[in-house]
Formats: structure tokens, sequence, C-alpha cells
């Protein structure tokens, strides 16, 4: 695969065919055009989700899988515990959270997660798309933040989404199951922002290690 890292849309892709490369500017002027939806339903074009004359100096965002996805829960609350809008505000940086279900998954996932960051989905998929995030079945080694076996996860998910279902939850729109995320840090002034490092998930339990995200963050664990 070349540099640009170009996945077709919809389509598996073979985890060794993902890297780390920067996205190019190509892909980024795509991706900045593309609207995210907020927990009220209302668009915002991902550039102002991570620019803007009141945005901090570095923006974190983070590709979850579907909402329904109980490693990428795990990892929100791992970040939700450790980077606090303390220590965030004191370091001059803003953590966003996407997903990629209905509008309508937020609310809960933010009960489900303790989380407090801004939190968006893209229910197209056309972002993940343009920053080359991949689908694939995947599921992976065993994660600091998910040490689980496949099968335990595989129990875990499918009780967890039957309980969900008798509460009410909207099991049917938590987005793509196969899709994988990634994390993207963009940094500078307003809307001169540029991405500086990125990650893309190989498969399902392949968030950027805890240790290390923290690292990227500058902040030290508790």
């Amino acid at each position: 695969m070349d540099t640009a890292c170009e996945i077709p849309q919809g389509k598996e892709v073979p985890n060794d065919q993902v890297n780390d490369d920067l996205p190019t500017p190509e892909a980024i002027k795509i991706a900045d055009a593309v609207e995210v939806l907020d927990d009220k339903g209302e668009r915002h074009t991902f550039k102002s989700v991570y620019s803007g004359p009141e945005s901090p100096h570095r923006v974190v965002v983070f590709f979850i899988r579907h909402f329904f996805c109980g490693s990428c829960a795990s990892y929100v609350k791992f970040l939700s515990e450790q980077a606090t809008p303390e220590k965030l505000k004191a370091i001059n940086t803003r953590i966003v959270i996407i997903g990629h279900g209905d509008p309508g998954q937020i609310e809960f996932y933010r009960q489900d997660t303790g989380c407090e960051f801004p939190l968006y989905t893209d229910p197209s998929e056309k972002l993940y798309s343009a920053l080359s995030m991949i689908r694939t079945w995947v599921d992976g080694p065993p994660s600091k933040y998910m040490p689980d076996s496949p099968l335990s996860v595989a129990y875990s998910s499918i009780k967890n989404a039957f309980f969900k279902t008798i509460w009410g939850y909207p099991l049917l729109t938590s987005g793509t199951v196969n899709q994988q995320g990634g994390e993207f840090l963009f940094e500078g002034e307003g809307d001169d922002k540029v991405v500086k490092w990125c990650h893309r998930m190989r498969f399902a339990r392949d968030h950027t290690d805890t240790d290390e995200i923290l690292e990227v963050l500058g902040i030290k664990k508790d």
C-alpha cells in the first residue's frame, strides 16, 4: 500500500495493508468537509470539531468502533479516568470521541462509559473512509485495556446486547460491527491545525496502547 493508505469505502481490507502514515493534504481536505452529528442530531463539519478560535492548541480525536463495542468502551473509560478535564486544561489539550452509529446512541454511550469528552457520530462512515480506517472481522490479541480472551469478549458482548435491548437501547443502530477506528492528533492555533500523529486500528482491540496514548497526550498515569 502506498503512503496515502487509500481504503475503499465499505469493503473489508486485510489488516496487514494498514499503516500509520499521516493523511495526505487531499485526504484532510475531504475529511474536513464531512459532517458529523452531535447528540441532538445537529450537524458539524469535522474541521469545526478539531479547530476554530476557541479550540486548544492540541486536539486528539479518537474514532471508536460501534457503540456496543465492549473493548472501545473500556478504552474510553480508561481515558475518562486518566485524562480528566483538569489535566487536559492544564496542557491546553482536548479529547474528542467519534463513533459511527445513530446519534441517539450518544447519550447511552455517555452513561455507559462516564465520558465527558465531546462526542459525535459519523453514520455515513465517510470520515472513517477519508482517513483510511478499515473494516475487518479480526479480533486480535488481548490488550491492556481489554485483556479477556476473544471467546469471553464475544460472550460479554452478546449478553450486554441482550440486556440493553430489554432496557430499550437502540441495538440495531450502533454502527457497522466490523468498522475499525483510530486516533489522530491535531496541533496548531485556531483554524491552522495540522495532523501531527495518527494510529489506525488493525483489529478490534488495537487502539493505541494505554501507556503510549498517555505519552501522546502528555499526561502522567495515576
